[in-house]
């Protein structure tokens, strides 16, 4: 995996593997985009992160998968494997 990958990219790349999963256009799915919304399985999640793990060449923790609601929750699930810090919003 590139250690130059930015947040936006992997963002991209996780709404690219997951629209190619669905078969759904990208400008579908946003990093608001809920999991039941799409109507998504525990099968087409499991689907998504090996897709993922793939293609980021690692390991995504996937006992932590069960919290996940949405395309943010993936990407701050990744940005924490990778030991990036996620942006802080101002409260």
């Amino acid at each position: 995996m590139s250690t130059n990958l930015t947040r936006d990219a992997l963002a991209r790349l996780i709404c690219e593997t997951l629209a190619k999963r669905l078969k759904k256009p990208v400008e579908d799915i946003s990093l608001q985009t809920r999991f039941e919304t799409l109507q998504m399985d525990s099968l087409d999640l499991a689907e998504m992160f090996f897709l993922l793990e793939d293609e980021l060449k690692m390991t995504i923790p996937l006992d932590q998968g069960v919290q996940l609601a949405s395309i943010q929750d993936v990407l701050e699930l990744i940005l924490c494997s990778m030991q990036v810090p996620p942006v802080q919003e101002n409260a």
